[in-house]
């Protein structure tokens, strides 16, 4: 055997690529970390209600609903918003007292519940 043979450095054939994969599954696991703390805006969990027990003065409240598809009741009666600040200026005139209870469904956008809101002050009504 010739010792100069054992020293002679011959081109690779193959590459190995184990390195170059473990770079990649790394970076990739930065981004599934780094990714969710990007999101701009403020994470908001909505609570959820179990055994509310009436509130005093519950049973003078008036009632305002805004269903999914955007639809306005006071009490069981469909109103729309430009007539809603009559129908509330109404119900202030018969109780002052009364507070309102609204309740709106998850999907309606905020827009609409703001509208909603103001027509109750614009009518008198303080409490909620």
């Amino acid at each position: 055997m010739n010792p100069r043979s054992l020293n002679r450095r011959t081109p690779m054939d193959q590459i190995n690529i184990t390195p170059f994969v473990d770079i990649c599954l790394v970076v990739l696991l930065i981004f599934m970390v780094v990714t969710p703390l990007l999101v701009p805006g403020h994470a908001v969990e909505l609570p959820e209600a179990s055994n509310l027990s009436p509130q005093p003065g519950d049973e003078h409240a008036v009632t305002l609903s805004v269903d999914a598809a955007g639809g306005l009741y006071v009490g069981d009666q469909q109103v729309e918003l430009a007539q809603l600040s009559q129908v509330l200026g109404g119900a202030h005139a018969e109780n002052q007292e009364a507070p309102v209870r609204m309740m709106g469904d998850a999907r309606v956008p905020f827009g609409k519940v703001k509208g909603v809101l103001r027509a109750t002050q614009g009518a008198g009504f303080g409490r909620w």
